[in-house]
């Protein structure tokens, strides 16, 4: 095949690919679905700076800060923090925010 490039098979796969950031979203899709993945995550060593995308880091910011505050850490809860915040567009928007709901991993 000509048109395919072969890798070495010491090479990886790039770091910040699609499929880096679908997994940025099923973590703060799955905290936002439920609160106890932030303490799990917490406890696993996960922090802010994980993210590649700036957008990420800042809803997580506020997933974390509402579970800190024993609040719901579900998608309208975090869309009217950004919103208080005034960083919803730069968290992506509204439509962005809501979509992150839909990534759910189906771990227990």
């Amino acid at each position: 095949m000509e048109n395919v490039r072969h890798m070495n098979p010491r090479d990886e796969a790039d770091a910040h690919g699609p499929e880096h950031l679908d997994a940025e979203r099923y973590i703060l899709g799955d905290a936002m679905a439920d609160a106890r993945h932030v303490q799990a995550l917490r406890t696993s060593g996960f922090q802010r700076t994980d993210f590649s995308q700036p957008a990420h880091e800042l809803v997580w910011d506020v997933i974390t800060t509402l579970h800190d505050r024993g609040e719901p850490t579900a998608p309208l809860a975090v869309r009217i923090e950004l919103e208080k915040r005034q960083e919803l567009t730069r968290a992506g928007g509204p439509s962005y925010v809501t979509h992150l709901a839909n990534y759910i991993s189906r771990d227990p």
